[in-house]
C-alpha cells in the first residue's frame, strides 16, 4: 500500500476542509438553522447561523444547563432584499435583557454570548454592528395585533411592533441606511393607544432626500390625550412623509408639527387632522416646512363640533407650502378661538389657491391673523371670502398677503 506524504496529505486535508475555513474565517464549527431554534450545549465554541425567511426565535435557557467556558457565537447571513425575504431573529436569552442594542439580530448581524458566572452575558455586542442593507426597508406596525417583544417588525400582523414608540425606535436606533438603501419606509395599521405619538428627533441614520422616511398610516388612527406635543412631532433637521394618517388631538394639542429645521411632507392619500382645543398644524423655525405635495386633507370630527386654536400656525421662520391648488375639506362644525391661519414673527403660509369645502358645517372665528414680517399668499384676491371662518382676517402693517 503506497505511503501518503505529509505534503500530499496537506494538500488533501486543505481540499476537503477548506469550504469550512472560507466559509467562516474564524474556524468555528457550524450549526446552520431555517428557523426558530433552542441554542444546546453542543453549540459552545460553535457558531449558530440563521437564513431565514419568516421570523424566528432563538432562545437560550438558564445558563446553568451549559458548560462553563461557554461561547456561542450566533450569526444571521440572510439578505434582505424587502418584505417576505430575509427576516429578523428574536433573541430569548434567559435573565438577559439587551435594551440598548436590542433583542432582534437583523441580516448581516452577528453576535456572541458567553456564560460567565453563571448567568449569560452579550460578550460580542461589540460585534453586532448597526444593520446596513443595500435594499429600502419597510418596518411595520400593527397597534391591535403586533409585539413589541417578540416582533422584528419586518413583516405584518403578528411579525409587526404594536407601538409606534417601539417601532421607530426600531427602525431609527438599529439601522444605518447608508449601504445603499437611503429609505425607510414605515407601514402602520390600526388604532393606537392613546399618548403613542411620533417624537422624530433628527434624520435617519444614512437617509436621504425628502422620501428617506416614507410613512404610510394606512388609516391608522393616533389619539393624542396626553400633553406634551403632537401627534407627530418632527425636530432637528428630521424629514419624512405621510401618507393616509388620521390625528385626534386632545388636551390643547397640535396634529403635527415641525421645528428647528425640520420638513414634513404630505403626499398621495389626504391625511386628517381632528385637534380638539389645539392646533392643526405648526411649524417654527428657520427651515422647517410642512408641505402638502399635490394631496389636501381632512380638518375637525365627524359629528363632533371644535374649537381648536387655529389650522394652520407658521412662525419665527417656518412656513406651510401647498405646492399646488387643493381642497381641505371639514368633517364637523368647527370655531376658531385664534384665527384659522396665523402667520407670524417671518411666519409664511402660501397657498396656491387652495380651496376650503365646509361640506355644510359652520366654521366660524377669525379667518387669518398675519402680524410681524410674515407672509399669506395664494389668497384669491378675496382672502375674507375664500378662507373659512365668519370674521374679516387681521392684517398687519408689516405682513404682506396677496
Amino acid at each position: 500500500m503506497p505511503i501518503v506524504k505529509p505534503v500530499l496529505l496537506g494538500f488533501v486535508c486543505a481540499l476537503v476542509f477548506g469550504a469550512v475555513a472560507r466559509s467562516d474565517p474564524a474556524g468555528l464549527r457550524q450549526n446552520p438553522q431555517s428557523g426558530s431554534y433552542v441554542a444546546t450545549a453542543g453549540d459552545c465554541g460553535g457558531r449558530i447561523v440563521f437564513d431565514v425567511t419568516a421570523q424566528a426565535t432563538l432562545t437560550f435557557g438558564a445558563a446553568s444547563q451549559y458548560p462553563n467556558d461557554c461561547d456561542i457565537t450566533v450569526s444571521n447571513v440572510g439578505r434582505y432584499t424587502g418584505p417576505g425575504t430575509a427576516r429578523g431573529v428574536v433573541l430569548a436569552i434567559d435573565r438577559l435583557e439587551m435594551p440598548n442594542q436590542g433583542n432582534v439580530l437583523y441580516p448581516g448581524q452577528t453576535t456572541v454570548f458567553s456564560k460567565v458566572e453563571s448567568k449569560w452575558v452579550e460578550t460580542g455586542y461589540g460585534q453586532r454592528q448597526l444593520w446596513k442593507p443595500d435594499n429600502r426597508v419597510t418596518f411595520f406596525v400593527d397597534c391591535d395585533a403586533g409585539s413589541d417583544k417578540v416582533s422584528d417588525g419586518l413583516g405584518p400582523g403578528p411579525g409587526a411592533n404594536r407601538t409606534l414608540g417601539h417601532g421607530f425606535i426600531r427602525l431609527s436606533h438599529f439601522i444605518d441606511y447608508s449601504g445603499g438603501a437611503s429609505q425607510a419606509r414605515w407601514s402602520t395599521t390600526g388604532q393606537c393607544a392613546p399618548g403613542d405619538v411620533l417624537h422624530m428627533a433628527g434624520p435617519l441614520r444614512g437617509g436621504e432626500g425628502h422620501a428617506a422616511f416614507v410613512w404610510n398610516g394606512n388609516g391608522t388612527t393616533i389619539v393624542n390625550a396626553v400633553p406634551g406635543g403632537p401627534c407627530a412631532a418632527l425636530f432637528d433637521n428630521a424629514v419624512a412623509e405621510i401618507v393616509n394618517l388620521t390625528c385626534r388631538a386632545e388636551n390643547g394639542n397640535a396634529c403635527f408639527g415641525a421645528d428647528s429645521g425640520a420638513k414634513l411632507y404630505f403626499i398621495t392619500t389626504p391625511s386628517t387632522c381632528s385637534p380638539g382645543v389645539g392646533s392643526g398644524f405648526t411649524v417654527s423655525g428657520p427651515g422647517s416646512t410642512i408641505e402638502f405635495f399635490n394631496v389636501g386633507f381632512n380638518f375637525g370630527s365627524p359629528g363632533v363640533a371644535t374649537a381648536p386654536v387655529s389650522m394652520f400656525s407658521a412662525q419665527n421662520g417656518g412656513i406651510v407650502i401647498f405646492d399646488t391648488p387643493q381642497t381641505i375639506t371639514f368633517l364637523g362644525d368647527v370655531a376658531f378661538s385664534q384665527a384659522g391661519l396665523v402667520a407670524y414673527e417671518l411666519g409664511g403660509i402660501l397657498l396656491a389657491g387652495t380651496k376650503f369645502n365646509t361640506a355644510g358645517h359652520t366654521v366660524s372665528g377669525l379667518r387669518f391673523l398675519c402680524e410681524k414680517f410674515s407672509v399669506l399668499r395664494g389668497l384669491g384676491g378675496s382672502p375674507n371670502t375664500t378662507l373659512p371662518g365668519n370674521q374679516d382676517g387681521i392684517i398687519g402693517p408689516d405682513c404682506r398677503a396677496f
